[in-house]
């Protein structure tokens, strides 16, 4: 038996503890990889998509504010104009 109280290799459903190593040493390399894009520290549950998402509305408000304050009126006087 092992200290840390595992069976290794003893049920064939399971991958092995090689492939387990593996799996965790490329979990480590995608951390690492993803801190090095600029991503924001774990501890300030933020998500790759956090920002987007924040700029996507920003600029959905950015939008619709345009078309009801610019684009409206400016449909408004034309049909206006267009109807005598």
């Amino acid at each position: 038996m092992y200290s840390s109280g595992a069976i290794r290799d003893r049920l064939p459903g399971y991958i092995t503890w090689e492939r387990y190593e593996a799996n965790l040493q490329q979990l480590a390399r995608n951390r690492a990889r993803v801190a090095a894009m600029g991503m924001a520290d774990e501890r300030f549950g933020l998500t790759f998509t956090t920002p987007w998402i924040l700029w996507s509305i920003i600029l959905y408000v950015i939008a619709f504010l345009l078309s009801v304050f610019l684009v409206v009126p400016s449909m408004r006087k034309a049909a206006e104009a267009l109807s005598g």
